[in-house]
């Protein structure tokens, strides 16, 4: 009968674990099974080989490395590390998906996350100008992926530029006097449609802009009404902070009548012109830039990508609330088909004797105490996830 330390050092023993650039100038942290976080930190490797024998007697939870590279890695006081550079990384987590995005299945949300990470390899870093040829993409073993550039000339970004990447990625705190063109009406400044615009957010909106228009335009008027309504702005604070707003059918109504019975609106000006009433134009404004930001913005974990000091999982260790590996991927295999396969493949599916003593839920399935043997990858799963519960 197999246990969990048991299935950890066999896997360990043969784990394809990454090996970094620059690694011995790198941070490695563990995670024990009775602890929740890197607790266990300040520790530094020359090969991943001395890495591997340090886990196999360790069995932890979970391994970390740093995006940063330091002078001094070991140092117990994080202002003595010195760092000498860091990789840009990226954190995608179904947890921070637009809540329409989200489902209750584990891999329905993976392949939401899957189209947020392609969106950001094929359109947002190329618009920044970023290369995207040492690009290294992992499943993270639990609710998403990491996306880090390896990237010489990216290593002495300091942390505002790095805010800047995140804030530009995730379309955050885009003001609208920035990316609606700005037009005239009355000799104020008002948002403006310009449909020639490309480049950045000013060309995301005015792609948006025309979508949305054109959207509203040409559809029937009961099917135009509801796309109104499931693209309205949410409240940006106080006690409905998040929440969509609600006009009254009244006002959706009017403005569907305007857009259907102006065609000039597509071919731009300024929004005040055809939206008089003062809310009415804010709620065109405020749902175009919802809707802009949910067909371009990508969904990262805000806090990761400027922290100079972050830790994410080694690719090639396991994750113990799943006990699926995160795990490097090719392009095509970012979508939860491939995950899967490669995690059988990866783990192994020969059959293993294991003790459930009650119904275990785990991303590979649910598991009841009658079962007595399982391919060694949904084994590993099992037993991960009871301890996991258990600590």
């Amino acid at each position: 009968m197999a246990g969990l330390y048991e299935l950890l050092d066999d896997y360990y023993s043969q784990a394809d674990l990454f090996d970094y650039p620059s690694m011995s100038r790198r941070e490695f942290a563990f995670e024990s099974w009775t602890w929740d976080g890197p607790s266990d930190r300040n520790h530094c490797f020359p090969s991943t080989e001395i890495l591997r024998s340090i886990i196999r007697i360790k069995k932890p939870k979970a391994v970390f490395a740093s995006n940063a590279r330091y002078l001094d890695p070991g140092h117990v006081k994080m202002d003595k590390k010195t760092i000498t550079g860091v990789d840009l990384a990226f954190d995608f987590d179904f947890g921070d998906l637009p809540e329409h995005e989200l489902s209750d299945d584990f891999w329905s949300n993976m392949d939401s996350v899957a189209v947020h990470v392609n969106r950001l390899l094929d359109k947002t870093l190329p618009t920044l100008g970023i290369s995207t040829d040492n690009v290294m993409i992992s499943f993270s073993g639990g609710k998403g992926f990491h996306v880090r550039i390896l990237d010489e000339n990216i290593l002495s970004l300091n942390r505002n530029q790095r805010r800047n990447i995140r804030d530009f990625v995730r379309g955050n705190e885009l003001s609208n006097y920035h990316t609606f063109a700005i037009g005239k009406n009355k000799g104020k400044h008002s948002p403006r449609f310009d449909p020639a615009l490309k480049g950045g957010w000013p060309g995301f909106y005015a792609e948006a802009t025309q979508t949305y228009l054109k959207t509203i335009h040409d559809s029937p008027k009961s099917i135009a009404i509801e796309f109104v309504k499931a693209n309205l702005p949410l409240h940006p604070s106080g006690e409905k902070k998040g929440q969509k707003k609600t006009p009254s059918d009244e006002s959706i109504k009017e403005i569907v009548d305007i857009v259907q019975s102006n065609s000039s609106i597509l071919k731009g000006g300024v929004f005040a012109r055809y939206f008089t009433k003062k809310n009415q134009m804010a709620l065109v404004r405020d749902s175009i830039s919802r809707f802009a930001i949910l067909n371009n913005g990508c969904a990262i974990d805000l806090s990761v990508t400027d922290d100079m000091r972050r830790l994410l999982r080694v690719p090639g260790s396991i994750h113990g609330k799943t006990g699926l590996p995160c795990m490097l991927l090719e392009r095509h295999e970012i979508n939860s088909e491939s995950i899967k396969r490669k995690v059988a493949e990866v783990v192994g599916d020969d059959l293993v004797s294991i003790s459930i003593p009650h119904l275990v839920k785990t991303p590979l399935g649910v598991y009841d105490s009658d079962i007595t043997e399982l391919p060694r990858h949904e084994a590993l799963s099992v037993l991960s996830v009871l301890t996991h519960e258990k600590n």
